[in-house]
């Protein structure tokens, strides 16, 4: 399955809300490394990671949000991850990510935390 991604920006919340479908493996971990450099350099430092449709991260995919979390916090923002499902959430556990990063049940419960 391929990845799919889509980005919605909240003017309001000087945030971006990225909703990512699929399966992450090392190419799509590079596009969405991509898209969500493009949306920090927008000067949106908030991102909410919708990845409640993703069946699969490959830690190349893991590698990108670390990496990103640490960008937008040096921007002054954050990364706020949806709950992924249980598969994926899985994967938090197993390497402790689910310490590392905030992880909220919808987008709107990660929106008002900002």
């Amino acid at each position: 399955m391929q990845m799919e991604l889509a980005v919605k920006d909240l003017t309001e919340k000087n945030a971006s809300v990225v909703e990512v479908s699929g399966q992450i493996h090392l190419l799509e971990a590079r596009e969405l490394e991509q898209r969500l450099e493009e949306v920090l350099n927008d000067e949106r430092p908030n991102i909410v990671l919708d990845i409640t449709d993703v069946s699969f991260i490959a830690s190349d995919g893991l590698g990108v949000l670390i990496k990103v979390r640490g960008d937008a916090r040096r921007s002054g923002g954050s990364l706020r991850i949806v709950e992924p499902p249980e598969p994926v959430l899985g994967v938090f556990r197993t390497t402790r990510l689910t310490k590392l990063f905030d992880i909220y049940p919808s987008q709107d419960d990660a929106l008002a935390a900002l």
